[in-house]
């Protein structure tokens, strides 16, 4: 099979109360993809031949004509302008007046209103493992992987959210045999419990077992991607 099936666990928790709070949190194991070149290029086949099909359909139910929207001139009038002096755009009997800059609050009050809210809804969904393989006939493959994913959004009482990514380990690992001599067979990749020479040194790219010892000693990071993003409600 090309994908292996896929377990997504969820735990879900409702508060009733004073406060009504709501919180789902997702897990899923692993996520695997594998296929050839061959099935590929069936892949590739089967989807040129559907895109076909539909704009064949398309052209016969369009009879040749093509619907679209008829855009309006935008017009500039000078005589039109608010108290300030800034000028407006019109069309027809409407004005836009333009848009001005607001002061922003310093970042360190919006998080000390912040802190008088609480989490109502909380949705949060993590992926312990991605690997993508392509391989030929004699099993020699190119490999992506990606350890830990995780994506969470909480909204608060004071009508703020925020939005949370983080990302573990990636690399990709060219497992292809070729004519010329090579050494490193990492294409690309996040930090590592090792360096990458390390690895195209030994020759041993078990960078999976390393990855699990560094979780056993407590040193597992995000190396890939840490972001996060709050949305006010003032």
């Amino acid at each position: 099979s090309i994908i292996e099936p896929v377990t997504l666990r969820l735990k879900l928790g409702l508060e009733n109360g004073h406060h009504e709070r709501k919180c789902m949190i997702g897990n899923m194991e692993k996520i695997s993809l594998s296929t050839s070149h061959s099935q590929i290029i069936s892949l590739v086949s089967l989807v040129s031949t559907w895109s076909d099909n539909i704009a064949s359909l398309s052209s016969m139910n369009n009879n040749g004509n093509i619907d679209g929207i008829e855009i309006l001139e935008e017009v500039e009038d000078d005589n039109v302008s608010d108290d300030s002096g800034t000028k407006q755009l019109t069309a027809g009997t409407k004005t836009v007046p333009s848009v001005m800059n607001e002061e922003e609050e310093p970042e360190t009050e919006v998080m000390e209103k912040m802190k008088d809210s609480i989490a109502k809804v909380h949705l949060s969904v993590t992926l312990q493992r991605f690997q993508i393989k392509i391989a030929n006939d004699k099993d020699e493959s190119i490999e992506a992987h990606l350890i830990s994913a995780k994506a969470s959004s909480t909204n608060f009482s004071d009508d703020s959210s925020s939005l949370h990514l983080q990302m573990g380990h990636f690399w990709l690992l060219d497992r292809l045999q070729s004519d010329f001599p090579r050494q490193q067979r990492l294409l690309a990749h996040s930090r590592l419990p090792k360096e990458a020479s390390q690895y195209s040194t030994c020759g041993d790219y078990n960078i999976l077992h390393d990855i699990e010892m560094a979780k056993d000693n407590d040193k597992e990071e995000n190396a890939l991607a840490d972001i996060k993003i709050t949305k006010t409600s003032w």
